[in-house]
């Protein structure tokens, strides 16, 4: 095989062609040609490179593992959820009864029920912190960084993030 290929043998596997590199070379290939007949030995160039192309190509087992290419065709991934819909309803269906949790000591019942009136208020909470000025949180953060570096262990992992 001759050494006139665009990616010769010294240049190794590390040293790859630029993209315009690669099309200067493919132009030059087609120009150089008279159409679609070649000379042997552009034919041979023309088959090292495609050799080495798909040989750089993954396999289909490292493709299946980085879930690029699915091992099952639609049918069967169907057939798979659709088993897993009947397992999972099959297991909701046959939940223990209260009588059967009460027996197992997992459910137990109060005997007496104290019921009390309540009167109506307003459950919101109060958020205090939708009050604070630029200047308090500059003190709160300013307080917990005291605090981090002199009262509490940090990780030294983490010493990075405190001021």
């Amino acid at each position: 095989m001759t050494n006139s290929s665009p990616r010769s043998k010294d240049s190794g596997t590390a040293a790859r062609s630029s993209g315009a590199d690669a099309k200067a070379n493919r132009k030059s290939d087609t120009t150089s040609s008279s159409g679609p007949h070649k000379t042997p030995g552009q034919k041979a160039v023309t088959l090292h490179f495609l050799f080495r192309r798909l040989s750089q190509r993954p396999s289909t087992e490292e493709l299946e593992q980085r879930n690029i290419l699915k091992q099952k065709n639609e049918a069967e991934e169907q057939e798979a959820k659709q088993e897993l819909k009947r397992r999972l309803s099959r297991k909701l269906s046959v939940r223990p009864t209260v009588a059967e949790l009460v027996a197992r000591r997992i459910l137990c019942f109060n005997e007496y029920v104290e019921v009390t009136d309540a009167s109506t208020y307003d459950r919101r909470a109060d958020k205090p912190w939708t009050r604070l000025t630029p200047a308090d949180k500059a003190a709160i953060r300013k307080e917990l960084n005291e605090f981090k570096s002199r009262e509490m262990e940090v990780h030294e992992d983490s010493k990075q993030f405190t001021r």
